[in-house]
């Protein structure tokens, strides 16, 4: 099951909070549980969107991925489109993302977006921060795209928890600052994700230094920090978290 942790999420100029899918991890391939993380193929991606609520009628606006493989980004390997919402873009969400509906206008909506995006992940494990969130926008249009993201799937923000615990700000930005990455082209889906990426490639090395250096421990980890993120998330009167 979804959910999502928030308080006022309607206010999207607001961080994006967390949202969790217990699920995310329970299909994952057995054909990679011993694969080392550092030889996997990534496609670190991003997406900008309507609003936080893909259930109540939020779409994805953009978006865009670059791939890692053996622990160096491929700037050269990237992925970026605007997508059409066929809907209105609400003024709040503008003001966090830039994108307004003119520059939207003519562009394909997302059963056309998909399937090129699907092409370029291929077979390769799909990493985000907070990749629930993401997941639940591209889940949502996939069937009449015709298409399935079935891939495995690993988070950059669940695994940043856990090599970097004393750090209390667990948001995009602030893992960049505190991990001196360079942050160009922030709140667009190629800069957050090559930020992402700059980021994974960080986790990978500090998983490694912990012992934890094959895919069927990563998402032992993921498993667990859910659950630890899951029960103070759920206790009444605790400030939401953000990520973004």
């Amino acid at each position: 099951h979804r959910e999502r942790v928030a308080q006022g999420a309607e206010a999207v100029n607001s961080p994006r909070p967390e949202y969790y899918d217990f699920d995310l991890f329970r299909d994952a391939p057995t054909t990679l549980h011993d694969a080392r993380l550092r030889e996997l193929r990534y496609v670190v991606f991003d997406t900008e969107t309507t609003g936080l609520q893909p259930d109540q009628g939020d779409e994805l606006l953009s978006i865009g991925g670059v791939q890692v493989l053996e622990g160096r980004i491929l700037t050269g390997e990237t992925f970026e489109r605007l997508i059409n919402p066929e809907r209105d873009i609400p003024p709040a969400s503008i003001r966090f993302h830039g994108i307004t509906s003119a520059m939207v206008e003519g562009k394909p909506p997302a059963r056309i977006v998909l399937p090129p995006f699907r092409g370029f992940a291929g077979d390769a494990v799909l990493v985000a921060h907070n990749i629930a969130f993401d997941m639940a926008f591209l889940h949502k249009r996939q069937a009449e795209a015709g298409v399935v993201f079935d891939n495995p799937v690993l988070d950059a923000l669940l695994l940043a928890l856990h090599v970097f615990p004393d750090h209390p700000d667990s948001s995009l930005s602030s893992m960049a600052s505190f991990l001196e990455v360079e942050v160009e082209g922030r709140h667009t889906v190629l800069g957050d994700a090559m930020m992402t990426a700059a980021l994974w490639v960080r986790i990978i090395e500090e998983l490694e230094k912990n012992g934890i250096k094959t895919f069927g421990q990563a998402v032992e980890i993921s498993n667990r920090m859910l659950q630890e993120r899951k029960r103070p998330a759920v206790e009444p009167g605790l400030p939401s978290p953000s990520v973004a």
